[in-house]
């Protein structure tokens, strides 16, 4: 397993590489060339992964799979991994709704809030009820085991998704026409992000604990797939979100080259057609 004191750099590292983004739509007061849509998906992806993490840290009795039985520091500190990507992404989300920015409209911002609103509703806050109702009311076991079941089985799943939507919509803004050199986006904090996911994508399977597949069984899909469904989510989808970042790096980093070669040779060639 992997020690505790890598555990808490990841922590560190992950806030580290959201301050950038954080820093400069805070200075800029526009977020102008962040796509909404983006990061409201993101926000979605963060706020399932900490439900998840959520749902077993607090299992009374424990678990054969991804926490300890009893649960040990560790165990914790993941579960503060997610929720410290959950509360990042909020702080982002909240961000882009409350500074404006060119061509985005209040409507868009109402539906954005209103699909991420929805979503709270059908997951986090029915979640936060049945554990407080489960350890109030053991009766309240089956209701748990049967939300539970369903994100695990359905929802997480499909966070990936999520993930790739995220990407394309990004894609898509600042494929638009116009000053996306004088964007709002951190170039130094997509390549910070693409990086500290992709150490914390290869880190987390030795965070948790693996169920306890047969050793003669041969690899096969749903075995692949049963590691994802149970264990190995956190390291697919971080995995996806940071291979996403840095082709992100790569569009922003060579579109503002461009638009920067381009400015200096207008700049070159003005003196010389003001002469004429």
């Amino acid at each position: 397993m992997l020690p505790n004191v890598f555990r808490i750099i990841g922590l560190g590292l992950t806030v580290y590489s959201f301050l950038p983004q954080l820093q400069l739509t805070r200075s800029k007061k526009d977020t102008s060339g962040l796509s909404l849509f983006s990061v409201v998906l993101n926000t979605i992806y963060a706020t399932e992964q900490f439900l998840v993490g959520l749902i077993y840290v607090s299992l009374p009795h424990g678990a054969d799979f991804f926490i300890d039985n009893p649960k040990s520091g560790g165990d914790w500190l993941n579960f503060c991994q997610l929720a410290t990507v959950w509360v990042l992404f909020v702080l982002q989300f909240g961000m882009c709704l409350w500074y404006p920015s060119p061509g985005l409209s209040r409507r868009r911002k109402i539906y954005a809030s209103t699909l991420y609103g929805i979503f709270l509703a059908i997951s986090l806050a029915p979640g936060a009820l049945l554990i407080v109702l489960l350890y109030q009311d053991p009766e309240a076991d089956l209701t748990h085991a049967i939300f539970s079941g369903c994100h695990l089985l359905y929802v997480n799943p499909a966070v990936p998704w999520l993930s790739l939507g995220a990407f394309l919509c990004q894609v898509v803004t600042l494929l638009r026409p116009g000053p996306q050199h004088q964007s709002g986006i951190s170039v130094r904090g997509l390549g910070a992000q693409a990086i500290v996911f992709l150490l914390l994508a290869g880190t987390w399977p030795f965070r948790v604990t693996s169920p306890p597949f047969p050793e003669d069984y041969p690899l096969s899909w749903p075995l692949v797939y049963a590691w994802f469904l149970w264990v190995g989510w956190p390291a697919v989808d971080g995995l996806i979100f940071a291979v996403g970042q840095g082709l992100l790096f790569l569009l922003v980093a060579r579109r503002r080259a461009v638009v920067g070669a381009l400015e200096a040779t207008a700049e070159e060639t003005e003196p010389l057609l003001a002469s004429r």
